[in-house]
């Protein structure tokens, strides 16, 4: 006779020790390719930073609303102006302080932010963050990421406690329809191989993004922004311990309604037509070539080279006279023209690692340098009808006339700098953890002139 067996469930649990850096300093927060896919945000640089501890943004993005515009962030005590954004190993800053464009951020395989206490090869206080790509592998793999947003699944964080509390709409919108998104969506897939295996990688990625928003100071119609990239990366294995990598990524910006003004910011100049704005488009890129050297178990040396570069183009759509109120915030007129910013950076960047055990403990050694020759150059007024509608600009006090300001162009200024700088960090570990790292730098300035 068959019976029923009894049933019997037990639980095992098992705990393991907190994996703890005791050796290094600095405050960092790594994000890899799953967590990236998973964190609910608007997929951007400034969405990433928002989610690493430290980090303060003097913005909030919502479901992608801040998509395409950057955002200001800082750190403990630093300053927002103090930043390093790299790519591939490609530094990308723009200045000191904002990113060059606006990544890729699919094609990221992992993403570093570190918010203290950074080695010598951080030459400032602030943030330094490193983008690595994902490459291709001895199988065939690939991901389509979509997504899409309207009104209609839009839900209104502004209910009636609040409208009776004074919260008004403006620009023919209601209180409850202000800054909200009219259409969104998100486009982004990707493919990575091999052409021979354990031997050559490729991989490629594809991305189009597109907000449109509702703004109060911008009646007119929804306020576009619109995003694309292409990325590419090749990885070739020289042999078991030489590497040599390839990357390209390219970017491009529309912005068909571009709302700041000369005198007036882009959140307080309030634009009754389309044609006080400006038609931004903008391309940049970023290219690398590396090598990757593993000389021995204890040795390893990495050189790369490459260019950031970006164009950035304005137009106006009206040779009609610029007027600014600086009162009420209402522009009108022309804005400006031929206002062209075009930036380069040519670098390469190489570094040794060294370690050894037995000498009264661990130690490591890092020494490495980087060399920079970068152009700057700002053009104003180059369409030959005026930096603003004739080169006046009329300011106004609550539609009374205040004063005229007079440009004289076509301008430019032309700036360029040689930069070479070498730094080395020794560590050694055991019972106590001591870190030492200096760094060096010159810089020469091959010009600065203004020509008109």
């Amino acid at each position: 006779e068959l019976r029923v067996a009894r049933l019997s469930e037990s639980v095992t649990v098992s705990g393991q020790s907190p994996v703890v850096d005791i050796a290094t300093t600095k405050t960092s927060t790594n994000f890899d390719a799953q967590q990236l896919a998973s964190l609910p945000n608007a997929r951007d640089f400034w969405a990433i930073l928002a989610a690493a501890p430290a980090i303060q943004m003097q913005r909030i993005d919502v479901g992608g609303s801040a998509a395409g515009t950057q955002t200001g962030y800082s750190t403990y005590d630093t300053k927002s102006d103090q930043h390093r954004p790299m790519v591939e190993g490609i530094v990308n800053t723009e200045g000191t302080n904002a990113a060059g464009f606006y990544y890729d951020y699919g094609s990221m395989e992992e993403v570093s932010v570190t918010t203290g206490a950074n080695t010598p090869d951080m030459p400032w206080a602030g943030v330094m963050t490193q983008f690595i790509a994902k490459s291709g592998g001895n199988t065939y793999h690939g991901r389509i990421y979509a997504d899409y947003e309207n009104e209609n699944i839009q839900s209104r964080n502004i209910d009636d406690a609040q409208i009776a509390l004074g919260v008004k709409g403006g620009g023919g919108l209601e209180a409850t329809d202000l800054n909200r998104l009219h259409s969104y969506h998100d486009l982004n897939g990707d493919v990575g191989g091999y052409l021979k295996k354990d031997k050559l990688w490729w991989y490629g990625s594809l991305r189009d993004q597109d907000a449109q928003s509702l703004l109060p100071n911008f009646p007119v119609k929804p306020f576009e922004t619109h995003l694309q990239n292409i990325t590419g990366k090749g990885t070739y294995a020289l042999n078991a311990n030489n590497k040599l990598v390839g990357f390209a990524q390219w970017g491009k910006k529309e912005q068909p309604n571009r709302l700041d003004t000369q005198l007036i910011g882009a959140t307080t100049a309030i634009h009754n037509s389309a044609d006080s704005t400006w038609n931004q488009s903008y391309w940049a890129h970023t290219y690398k070539v590396g090598w990757d050297n593993v000389a021995s178990d204890k040795m390893f040396f990495e050189v790369h080279g490459g260019q950031f570069h970006y164009l950035w183009p304005n137009y106006r759509y009206t040779q009609a006279p610029a007027y600014q109120d600086l009162a009420t915030n209402i522009v009108s007129g022309g804005n400006r023209d031929g206002w062209f910013r075009d930036i380069t950076r040519n670098q390469i960047l190489g570094s040794l690692s060294y370690f050894k055990d037995g000498w009264a403990g661990s130690h490591n050694f890092k020494f490495g340098g980087e060399f920079f020759n970068e152009r700057y150059d700002d053009l104003r007024g180059q369409g030959g009808l005026g930096h603003v509608p004739n080169d006046v600009l009329m300011v106004l006090n609550n539609g009374s006339p205040s004063e005229v300001i007079l440009f004289q162009t076509p301008s430019a200024s032309l700036n360029g700098l040689w930069t070479t700088a070498a730094s080395s960090s020794i560590g050694i570990d055991r019972i106590c953890q001591i870190r030492q790292g200096r760094r060096s730098a010159r810089s020469i300035r091959l010009r600065s002139t203004s020509r008109r």
